[in-house]
C-alpha cells in the first residue's frame, strides 16, 4: 500500500514515519529510528 501525503511525514495507527531527504541521501525514519538509508548517485 503506497500513501502520498506530498509531506515529508506520516501518523498512521499510531506510527511515526518521516523522511529526510539531502542532496546525497534519503533517510526514512519511524518513530525516530532509522529503517532505511538510500543513497543518491
Amino acid at each position: 500500500m503506497a500513501i502520498n501525503t506530498g509531506k515529508k511525514h506520516l501518523n498512521l495507527n499510531g506510527v511515526q514515519i518521516s523522511i529526510e531527504e539531502t542532496t546525497s541521501q534519503m533517510t526514512v525514519r519511524e518513530s525516530g529510528e532509522v529503517l532505511i538509508v538510500l543513497e543518491k548517485k
